[in-house]
């Protein structure tokens, strides 16, 4: 709990401070909630390392989110010009080729979706 009130702390004196600028108002606004996520995140991550039992890494993280800046920066460049589902479509599938690489996302993991999809 305290990982999200620290999280939240950062991000409203951040979010004052960026949303406070008149030339990044509403950009300001959303680099704080980002920046909250991620604080967040990482403190999380850091308690859970701190139990021997779970063998987690600070890469479970840094990866998702580096996608998620690379995708940013790649989407509006791929998918110029185009309709907003073919849009859509090309970013979830660069998202899931990149999670693919960096083995974040294994095939298993579909399989075992599936399993417990097909219990209920």
């Amino acid at each position: 709990m305290m990982n999200s009130i620290y999280g939240g702390i950062g991000k409203l004196f951040l979010l004052f401070f960026l949303a406070s600028q008149p030339a990044i108002q509403e950009k300001g606004a959303i680099i704080a909630i980002g920046f909250g996520v991620l604080i967040t995140s990482f403190l999380h991550i850091a308690s859970i390392r701190q139990q021997k039992k779970i063998n987690v890494g600070f890469r479970f993280f840094v990866l998702p989110y580096g996608i998620f800046i690379l995708t940013c920066f790649v989407q509006p460049i791929i998918a110029v010009g185009m309709p907003l589902i073919v849009s859509v479509a090309i970013t979830i599938g660069f998202v899931l080729l990149l999670l693919f690489i960096t083995k974040q996302i294994r095939f298993n993991d579909f399989h075992y979706l599936r399993s417990i999809f097909s219990r209920s």
